[in-house]
């Protein structure tokens, strides 16, 4: 699945321009996630998009080129009811040789 992902085209609840917001894959492109899948994209700030999912998604994208099959959840976590955008993203990835992560990143701008 490496590099057959979609840019995000959907817009998800709490996403709103000009606030420093991006729609995010919680399954990121380059692992072969979908832009179109409504279960796929959250709202989440720039600088948490761009930086820390980042690393976490190069991390994961290095165990499966390094041959290890990775179970990978992640899971977007809400303060309340009707907290938009997402306060946090948790991740857990565990590789077939080793490879294991588990971090949850707070979603601020």
């Amino acid at each position: 699945m490496i590099g057959t992902g979609t840019p995000a085209t959907w817009t998800p609840p709490g996403f709103e321009s000009g606030r420093g917001l991006a729609r995010g894959h919680l399954l990121g492109a380059q692992l072969g996630g979908s832009g179109s899948d409504p279960r796929n994209i959250v709202a989440l700030y720039q600088s948490m998009n761009n930086s820390p999912m980042k690393r976490v998604e190069n991390a994961v994208r290095r165990a499966v080129e390094s041959c290890q099959i990775v179970n990978y959840t992640v899971i977007p976590n809400y303060f309340g009811t009707g907290s938009l955008p997402v306060t946090s993203v948790s991740i857990t990835a565990l590789g077939t040789k080793g490879f294991a992560l588990d971090e949850t990143i707070p979603n601020e701008p």
